[in-house]
């Protein structure tokens, strides 16, 4: 007993002594420099192959586990005072083009550091430990995956690091190009060695006779019934109900497991089992072969999946396959799958912020938000209305599949600095033995830099859900990141069935899952390249490498101007007093020739004429299968005519097709609603869902959706007669604006499909030699549209959001002609002439030639200035202002976006012109001495513009300057 007792306190103390050495080892990694902390634990083997490295690591330290697979260390305690200190923790795994892959072998984290710069994004914050929040909030900081899932259609969620690390369920494997880390996220399948119907005479004999406690062996016969037909106690009735359910007792009396036993208690059990008697697992299987008995137990919740790791010459490439995600569909329902939520997350102690596509781009700034806990959604090209379920405001739309986060940093490094002590002579001091002494220093450094990265979704854009997350109470830091939601679920209205009053619902889940990837390429952005503008640019780099984009080829000096007009609709008038139905014309082919020549006349030249409603019923019109050109517009005649006025005076001409939407469907238009119409879950013809701002929710009222499983059939159709006319322009309305699923169950299809269907369908009109212009500008559309109109040039002014940026101008300008909202529609003027300059848009304008008081009573009664008549002088001015400074840039980038004081602004192109937009309504005064009128702008040059600079930001370092002099310990996190 003394042995045994003096063994354990040397274990104890072998422990101890241990942990100690690990906190010394810790300390005196986290007072290194950042140069001398660039080695990875443990020891490496180098293998060269080809232009990359592969590396394995023996006895590193992040892979030790305890016993049952419980890690030797506790991950949400542990804090790194820096990045490479973390890193010493991982081990590296894969390298090539400047890139190093580290893997964390217990928690599945994944670190990229640029071994160029020295920059290091880690996909878990490292410094996990020193935030002061809950155990489950650190364990999903721990997570690289955020799952959700419907058991009996109730909500569950797990992490990763919960359910899948901490039970050793998570593996690397080595795969082309970088590495595979595989998850088994939630409980593995695991069968109990308890006998759920066993005979008596086996159970007695092989468990209850090896139990000596009477407690155990009591407590393992509760949860049993003796099922004995020859009890004399037994009524017949009772005799024949036992043997209907047990057939098994008319030869044998059995003991049977009781049916409500719980997880819990089943365990226990096991451990009686296992502690007793030498039962096996063959025997269990033997006594239920012998009694009939077939084990059913329900498959508990495990979702397997795995996040790819690729090294890319330009950055890193992160890769879900959703067809390798595999879990028991029968019983549960995957709701969505989070993806790397805290990748690159900075936290409230630094300056810097998020990035999300809302509008024409947005940025979150960490000390706006401060400590408060916001988080900011938006679905990835809007709304979807082939489902019923449409939520959310009158918000604008993320047409880009770009985010990010950019974050300034300050990280302090101490190290130990000796000097030999000397006498008054300058001699060496000795000691006993003769030996030099020393006096020892600590020297404190602090490092700054900018660094971040930007993300783009490469596949499975469609089926996200981007969010922009800062943890105020719960936790520090602040991170943007893609949710997808593998197969999409609705709930429509029954009709004639209500519970507690309100109309009961049915959900529903979309019969066509995704089997693609959701894939995101991520590039590491430090120092002059670590802002919004920096991301705009490797957003812009990446489209033109890949095709996508190319730069302008425009000889005119001016820039275009873009014009839209309506054809016919149809009107309600009193003819002899009695109400009729007739067309109304608003801008015959005639009087859109008329409109062109005069603008001509002011000396504009580059103009883009869009004109809707000139086919197929006019504003109303019926679905794009054919063209019937309206008569009372000039018929076939006048529309040739006005085709060849604009090719003779280079006039760009742009007729509208609508693939999209229905707005009317008649008899003989090639248009069956059964099998052309998206359809929603409940197989009625899907619509598009209209905003009420009263209400504050969509309406179920709008115009027929069209499939994306019949648009090339449609566009062969149609093309037949819209070729004849010679034109090379063609509008293609919305289908740059929506994109919808369709639950036809003959050929679902979901919105990834639809997106597919529509690229191949512009390829198509591409191909066939048309010059294509569409709205709202979804990012699947930019390689195929020469002209996109209603491109966002603000955000949707969310109360957290800090400011707009002009993210999706910086990538298209020089690339793709594209304008804002139409000048005369826009509800604050000046604010649009304003965004449309400090974008590059070029200028819009939507105008009638006649009769747009018959609009108002309308479904387009939002057109309620449009006449050409009053617009016509404004018109002129205003685009002559304007392209006298904006043609200067026309073919020229955005280099630069600055904001230089309150509401001012200043743009920068890569010509060197630039703009100063001043929002304010008084008079600015930047720089030395630069006035700026009320809502006005200046152009001039960046070096006339030079000593106009953004304000340099307050040094919030001050604290650990002080400190590092002062030779106390300073925050390693502060910034």
């Amino acid at each position: 007993m003394r042995k045994i007792k003096f063994m354990s306190l040397l274990l104890a103390f072998v422990m101890l002594f241990s942990i100690t050495c690990s906190s010394v080892l810790t300390s005196y990694a986290d007072e290194v420099t950042a140069a001398d902390s660039t080695t990875a634990a443990g020891d490496t083997t180098s293998a060269a192959t080809g232009d990359s490295t592969v590396t394995t690591t023996e006895g590193a330290e992040s892979g030790e586990e305890g016993e049952e697979g419980e890690a030797a260390i506790d991950y949400t305690a542990e804090a790194y005072a820096t990045p490479e200190a973390k890193l010493e923790t991982m081990v590296l795994k894969y390298s090539n083009y400047g890139y190093e892959l580290y893997y964390h072998e217990f928690t599945g984290e994944v670190a990229v550091k640029n071994t160029t710069t020295g920059q290091i994004l880690f996909t878990n914050p490292y410094d996990i430990g020193s935030t002061a929040s809950s155990a489950s909030v650190k364990a999903d900081l721990l997570s690289q995956i955020i799952l959700k899932y419907k058991d009996n259609d109730k909500e569950y969620e797990f992490n990763s690091f919960t359910h899948a690390a901490q039970s050793s369920q998570i593996q690397l494997k080595a795969i082309k190009g970088g590495i595979r880390v595989e998850y088994a996220i939630g409980k593995t399948a695991k069968r109990k060695l308890v006998p759920r119907c066993i005979s008596q005479m086996r159970f007695e004999e092989h468990i209850l006779s090896k139990i000596s406690s009477d407690f155990e062996r009591n407590k393992i016969t509760a949860f049993y019934t003796l099922i004995d037909i020859n009890n004399e106690t037994l009524t017949k009735k009772e005799k024949d109900e036992i043997l209907k359910q047990y057939p098994i007792a008319e030869e044998m009396p059995v003991y049977v497991l009781v049916s409500d036993i719980s997880d819990k208690e089943l365990d226990t059990l096991e451990g009686y089992v296992k502690k007793f008697t030498d039962y096996t697992m063959e025997d269990m299987i033997a006594d239920h072969e012998e009694t009939g008995y077939v084990l059913e137990d329900t498959s508990p919740p495990l979702f397997k999946m795995a996040l790819e790791y690729y090294i890319e010459e330009d950055g890193i490439k992160v890769r879900l396959p959703a067809n390798g995600i595999q879990f028991d569909s029968s019983i549960y329902k995957l709701t969505s799958v989070s993806i790397l939520p805290y990748f690159g997350a900075g936290n409230y102690d630094e300056t810097g912020y998020t990035f999300i596509p809302d509008g024409s781009g947005t940025l979150v700034r960490f000390e706006d938000v401060g400590q408060n806990s916001v988080t900011i959604t938006g679905k990835m090209y809007g709304n979807d209305f082939g489902f019923h379920e449409v939520t959310g405001g009158n918000m604008e739309t993320w047409r880009i599949p770009v985010y990010g986060v950019i974050r300034d940093t300050a990280v302090t490094h101490s190290k130990n600095v000796s000097t030999v002590i000397v006498d008054e002579a300058g001699n060496p001091i000795l000691d006993s033995q003769g030996n030099q002494q020393y006096d020892w220093t600590t020297e404190k450094e602090v490092t700054k830099s900018t660094e971040g990265y930007v993300a783009i979704i490469e596949e499975g854009a469609s089926l996200s859900q981007l969010t922009s997350e800062h943890g105020g109470t719960l936790h520090k830091y602040q991170s943007v990141f893609m949710t997808v939601f593998p197969r999409q679920r609705d709930s429509y209205p029954l009709d004639g069935i209500t519970v507690s009053g309100a109309s009961a619902t049915y959900e529903v889940e979309a019969q066509r899952k995704y089997t693609g990837n959701y894939t995101l390429k991520i590039v590491m952005l430090k120092d002059e390249d670590a802002d919004y503008v920096g991301m705009a640019k490797a957003y812009r780099n990446y489209l033109e490498k890949e095709g996508i984009i190319n730069k302008t080829v425009d000889d005119s000096e001016d820039i275009p101007l873009y014009l839209e007009t309506f054809g016919d609709i149809e009107t309600t008038q009193r003819i002899i007093g009695m109400p009729v139905t007739v067309k109304t014309t608003l801008t015959t082919f005639e009087q859109a020739k008329t409109m062109l020549s005069e603008l001509m006349d002011e000396g504009i030249t580059n103009i883009n004429l869009r004109y809707l409603g000139w086919c197929n019923g006019g504003m109303v019109y019926t679905p794009p299968t054919q063209v019937d050109v309206e008569s009372k517009l000039g018929g076939d005649k006048g529309f040739q005519d006005l085709v060849d006025f604009t090719k003779e005076n280079n006039i760009g001409f742009f007729p509208d097709f609508d693939f999209t939407y229905v707005q009317s469907d008649g008899w003989f238009d090639g248009f069956n609603y059964k099998d052309d119409a998206a359809q929603t879950v409940e197989g009625k013809a899907a619509l598009r869902k209209t905003y009420d701002p009263i209400a504050q929710t969509f309406n179920n009222r709008g115009p027929m959706i069209i499939s994306a499983n019949v648009l090339s059939s449609f566009f062969e159709k149609m093309n037949k007669d819209y070729s004849e006319f010679e034109n090379t322009g063609i509008s293609l309305g919305s289908i740059g604006d929506s994109l919808n699923t369709d639950h036809n169950e003959d050929m679902p299809i979901n919105r990834e499909d639809s997106r597919k269907l529509v690229t191949d369908m512009l390829g198509e009109v591409n191909d066939a030699g048309y010059e294509i212009l569409t709205t709202g500008g979804n990012s699947y559309v930019y390689q195929y549209a020469s002209h996109i109109l209603d491109v966002p040039l603000e955000s949707s002014s969310r109360l957290a959001a800090s400011e707009d940026v002009p993210f999706v101008g910086i990538v298209l300008h020089g690339y793709i002609n594209f304008a804002g909202e139409a000048l005369n529609l826009a509800g604050d003027y000046k604010t649009t002439l304003l965004k449309t300059i400090e974008n590059g848009a070029d200028p819009y304008f939507v105008l009638s030639y006649d009769n747009t008081s018959e609009l108002k009573n309308t479904e387009f009664s939002d057109y309620f200035s449009v006449a050409y008549s009053i617009w016509y002088d404004d018109l002129i001015s205003i685009y002559k202002e304007i392209n006298s400074d904006l043609k200067q840039v026309k073919n020229a980038l955005i280099d630069a976006h600055e904001f230089v004081d309150y509401r001012v602004v200043k743009v920068t192109y890569d010509n060197g012109i630039c703009f100063l937009l001043n929002y304010n309504n008084q008079e600015v005064t930047v720089g030395n001495d630069t006035k700026i009128a009320p809502m006005g702008y200046l152009v001039g040059t960046a070096e006339e513009f030079a000593d106009i600079k953004a304000p340099e930001p307050e040094d919030e370092n001050a604290d650990v300057d002080a400190a590092a002099d002062d030779g106390a310990p300073a925050d390693s996190s502060a910034s």
